[in-house]
């Protein structure tokens, strides 16, 4: 048995327990999501915000490297940028809309972009967020799409 500064972890039983809550959560069964955004202080936000919840989250600046962490991650959920430098996540979100292996992924895009027919009219993606954005809005919009969308 691990013990970390607000759960204990039991080994071979793929569970934690929150000290504070005394609740039973699966690792196994934890929601996996894949954050993407080129601003770092974005990303901690949105990531920090998602483990409170209770989602794994994995977090990458490039939109390059989605398709790779991905493959690796297997997320349930991509969480993507509209404007990133380098590849732009209309392209990334049409990518993987593209390929059998990620088509079935939600994705949903954020921007500050608001115009939500603008970013729809170019890309497949499953739903959108403004930034600002409200966390508990956010949550269940992620949560809507991966009851919607259940991904092995």
């Amino acid at each position: 048995m691990l013990i970390y500064s607000q759960c204990i972890y039991k080994p071979n039983s793929g569970s934690i327990i929150d000290k504070q809550n005394r609740n039973n959560v699966n690792i196994l069964r934890m929601k996996k999501v894949l954050i993407v955004d080129d601003n770092s202080d974005i990303l901690w936000v949105v990531e920090t915000i998602l483990k409170r919840y209770g989602f794994d989250v994995v977090s990458t600046l490039k939109g390059e490297e989605v398709m790779a962490k991905t493959k690796k991650y297997n997320p349930q959920l991509i969480l993507l940028d509209v404007f990133l430098s380098g590849v732009d996540g209309i392209e990334v979100c049409n990518s993987l809309k593209a390929n059998p292996e990620t088509r079935n992924i939600p994705v949903i895009m954020f921007s500050a972009h608001t115009n939500l027919n603008d970013v729809m009219k170019f890309c497949q993606a499953d739903d959108f967020v403004a930034k600002p954005f409200d966390s508990n809005e956010l949550v269940k919009k992620i949560n809507f799409q991966m009851e919607a969308h259940p991904v092995n």
